[in-house]
């Protein structure tokens, strides 16, 4: 079985429910030629990201090439294999390799309550100012999710306030969102957690070698996670969400990929919601005049014009 065969498409969800599934095509490339040289390590390359994309769906030619090159590098390492073309050979032969590379291709650096500021300015200003403004159950977009620590920490955040809402928490690593289902984590994701939301929130697991947390199941609750790529795929409920969280993900793709994505999350976003990037990234000059930012020290915009 593939790993995306039993992970819900983001297409389906509406108002919480799972009701359309869809897989990735899966295929294969007949042949790549490759010979020697600085050009030869491009040309497979890009035939690794082409096999990629028939294998997954997934298309990594909009990512940073440097990145993805340093990636397969750090694959083939582990792998025990010397050579861009012998990986790519391994990668044909093997259909399982697809989705070890896939692990290693997609970020999923994050902690609970990464770059504080960032979510006590949520925490104080925007989501009471949301519940007020709505009056009724918030809808929240995680996008870029990985394992599940920013998806948790803005759910954590919904309870702390006492305010009904859900989080759509989405990925295009089927198997990242696996660990994110399991809620359980080791002590270096709490770093930065508040130690009154770790009394809370988080209960200890022993799992016989080190001690592990799992996130409580009131916040599980509130968290759907699916499969989505933000980068080629339309929001999953267009102009619905009031708060959209995709937090140090366009930093990997190039110029125009990054405004694309902009503009899915832009057109995701509800009158007066909420947007937060990364503490890297920033709206181009297009979307800049209608994502006005809301906080001297943070990346988060409110949406005034609708685009």
């Amino acid at each position: 079985m593939h790993p995306w065969q039993d992970l819900p498409c983001a297409a389906g969800w509406r108002s919480g429910h799972r009701d359309v599934w869809m897989a990735p095509s899966i295929g294969f490339i007949e042949s790549a030629s490759v010979s020697r040289g600085c050009d030869d390590e491009h040309a497979v390359i890009a035939a690794v990201i082409e096999l990629m994309r028939e294998r997954t769906g997934i298309n990594f030619a909009d990512y940073r090439q440097a990145t993805i090159a340093r990636r397969i590098r750090n694959r083939m390492i582990a792998a025990g294999v010397d050579t861009f073309p012998d990986y790519l050979a391994r990668l044909r032969a093997d259909p399982a390799e697809a989705a070890l590379l896939l692990e290693r291709l997609t970020i999923k650096v994050s902690r609970f309550y990464r770059n504080a500021p960032t979510f006590e300015h949520l925490a104080r200003v925007v989501i009471p100012r949301l519940a007020e403004q709505r009056g009724g159950a918030l809808r929240v977009w995680c996008a870029g999710c990985g394992r599940g620590e920013e998806a948790y920490t803005l759910a954590m955040l919904l309870h702390e306030a006492g305010v009904a809402g859900s989080v759509l928490a989405t990925d295009l690593d089927p198997m990242a969102l696996r660990d994110a289902v399991a809620a359980s984590y080791a002590e270096a994701a709490f770093d930065e957690l508040p130690v009154a939301l770790r009394q809370r929130h988080l209960q200890p697991l022993d799992d016989g070698a080190r001690l592990r947390h799992r996130v409580a199941e009131p916040i599980r609750q509130r968290v759907t996670f699916t499969v989505h790529d933000v980068l080629s795929m339309p929001p999953p409920t267009p102009g619905e969400f009031d708060l959209i969280s995709c937090r140090n993900v366009l930093i990997y793709f190039n110029v125009p990929a990054q405004r694309r994505v902009f503009r899915t999350l832009a057109a995701a976003l509800a009158p007066g919601a909420f947007l937060c990037i990364g503490e890297a990234e920033w709206p181009d000059a297009e979307l800049a005049t209608s994502l006005l930012p809301s906080g001297s020290k943070t990346q988060v915009f409110q949406l005034g014009e609708r685009l």
